[in-house]
């Protein structure tokens, strides 16, 4: 499956659901595992993202992950990646954030999810993923 088409990843009991623009999927591998992959396949992985986040960012926890770090596609952790009902956004798709409270309603081009996380929190996040875009790139020294 490419990953730019993914909406996002959530952990289901043991199995993974990914739910993507035209198709969703349950899987038999952890979500981390798939990210893992994914990572690999564009030349990284998720130590090293972590590591390009923490350096870029001064931040250590819930890091967004650069997956294809050519393509700036980010996957960002609702909750910390070690919690089991941790859900894996796609940065890019993320259309609009509705504020229910103590949730927040994410909307997509073709589907909605229901997090039960602060819609600040998810700002946040989404943040995050364009400032380390912007900083990635100014990597550049021609162009500081």
């Amino acid at each position: 499956m490419n990953p730019n088409e993914v909406l996002y990843i959530r952990v289901h009991q043991r199995k993974t659901l990914i739910v993507a623009e035209t198709q969703t999927l349950m899987i038999e591998e952890k979500a981390v595992d798939l990210l893992e992959n994914w990572c690999l396949t564009f030349g990284s992985s998720l130590r090293g993202s972590a590591d390009v986040v923490k350096h870029h960012l001064n931040v250590t926890q819930k890091l967004p992950l650069l997956v294809d770090p050519s393509g700036r596609l980010f996957f960002f952790p609702t909750l910390s990646h070690e919690h089991p009902e941790c859900i894996w956004i796609n940065a890019a798709k993320v259309r609009r954030l509705k504020d229910l409270g103590r949730k927040t309603l994410v909307q997509f081009p073709k589907d909605d999810l229901e997090v039960d996380i602060g819609i600040r929190s998810l700002r946040m996040q989404l943040k995050r993923c364009d400032l380390l875009t912007e900083r990635l790139g100014k990597t550049d020294p021609r162009q500081r």
